[in-house]
């Protein structure tokens, strides 16, 4: 008698789970422990680790590939759960066994890459570097680059960004700073705390996946959930590399997960949360808004809406920015603009430079890039005004348009982890 459809997914969906734990361990965690590597400097990365070996190439490249190969095929046996009319009722409460293989992969993939040297990025190492500079020289991070440390003996690990100050907010540097005091100022211990603010920003973000799904869409809150969890890039970039990208997206959830609530009046201390751990989510912040005033059914309740929550998004914006805010001519972020590098806006600058001077190049492209990107920005905005009053049209669409066409378009600095 052939086993039940149920049985074979779950046991798919396991198998999956322990195969790609198996991977990230054999190819991303034991050959490159955090513990052994962390003092390397100056700082190296996968193909200095692998010598730029042919066998350490391959090794990089069939992992990733197995990882997502596996990745779609556990989707997939989720999907096929969900697809089933017999097993609608699994989808948030039954069975517990497709949800605890789902978080049992989540916490199994977590506490393996905890371990693991950050081999494609270094901003882990220089997120501690900067918080010593504040920490131990009361020096502002958002103003101080690495190299201005006064013989500090790890600024070494800021490599390639020791001139450069920390262009995050003040969410992000406080959260480091904190790390750093429970860790006891050593710097390993530093740098295990960061990987667990990720963790918990990352089992954070899980949990928020399911509770908003299982708002706005039920019928796909499983799938949606693993779809996040167990992303392979998601989890070697938040886990494994580290990186405060998961903590600004934990924020950024946490406001959608309000204005699809009955606490909406939180979005906006959420949305400052988000913005002051990194800059990017400022570019929504009005479709949230606008989702809030179109909730309203009189003009003065709209006008309400909109002139508190920008009172309420300026004053949080001062209170949490105050403790490090290093004046506007010292703040780092005016300098991003100045490079490109591995980004459509690079090639377009590449392209242009044997007819233009280097700068005229740059104000070009920022100009056709930032333009382009303007006119996607107001029509997204005017199908949000002028579409149903919901969740999905004024704020998760559009949101997801303006955030890809930014990376596609004047976004100057590209990265695996922005996606």
């Amino acid at each position: 008698m052939p086993r039940p459809r149920t049985t074979d997914a779950l046991l798919t969906l396991a198998g999956v789970g322990l195969a790609s734990g198996l991977i990230y361990w054999l190819v991303f965690v034991r050959p490159f422990p955090l513990a052994r590597l962390y003092n390397t400097i100056p700082p190296v990365d996968y193909a200095k680790l692998t010598d730029h070996s042919v066998a350490g190439a391959i090794s990089y490249t069939l992992a990733i590939i197995a990882l997502f190969v596996g990745y779609v095929v556990a989707l997939r046996a989720l999907r096929s759960l969900s697809e089933d009319p017999a097993q609608r009722r699994w989808v948030w409460a039954q069975p517990r066994w497709a949800w605890g293989i789902v978080f049992g992969g989540t916490l199994l993939f977590s506490i393996t890459l905890v371990l693991a040297y950050p081999i494609t990025a270094i901003d882990l190492l220089i997120y501690a570097v900067r918080t010593r500079g504040w920490a131990l020289y009361g020096l502002n991070p958002l103003a101080t680059p690495p190299q201005n440390l006064p013989g500090d003996p790890w600024v070494g690990l800021s490599a390639e960004w020791s001139d450069a100050p920390s262009p995050y907010g003040s969410v992000w540097e406080g959260t480091s700073l904190l790390a750093f005091k429970l860790a006891g100022g050593d710097f390993l211990a530093h740098l295990f705390a960061l990987k667990i603010v990720a963790i918990l920003a990352y089992l954070g973000c899980v949990v928020l996946v399911a509770l908003i799904l299982r708002r706005l869409t039920p019928e796909w809150t499983l799938v949606g959930t693993a779809a996040f969890a167990w992303n392979p890039l998601v989890l070697l970039e938040s886990v494994a590399n580290a990186h405060n990208d998961i903590l600004m997206v934990f924020f950024l959830l946490l406001a959608i997960y309000f204005a699809a609530s009955d606490r909406r009046w939180l979005v906006t201390p959420a949305l400052m949360l988000s913005i002051s751990t990194k800059f990017v989510p400022v570019v929504v912040v009005p479709f949230f808004w606008l989702y809030l005033i179109r909730l309203e059914t009189s003009w003065r309740r709209r006008l309400l809406v909109a002139a508190g929550n920008l009172a309420l998004a300026v004053g949080l914006g001062v209170l949490l920015m105050a403790p490090v805010w290093p004046g506007w001519e010292d703040w780092a972020v005016r300098d991003l603009g100045q490079g490109a590098g591995k980004s459509p806006f690079a090639l377009l600058v590449l392209f242009l430079r044997p007819w233009l001077t280097t700068n005229v190049a740059f104000d070009v492209s920022r100009t056709l890039m930032g333009g382009i990107f303007l006119l996607i920005y107001l029509w997204l905005a005017w199908r949000a005004l002028t579409g149903p009053p919901t969740m999905t049209n004024v704020v998760l669409v559009p949101s997801f348009g303006i955030f890809f066409w930014y990376l596609m378009l004047p976004n100057q600095q590209f990265h695996a982890w922005y996606l």
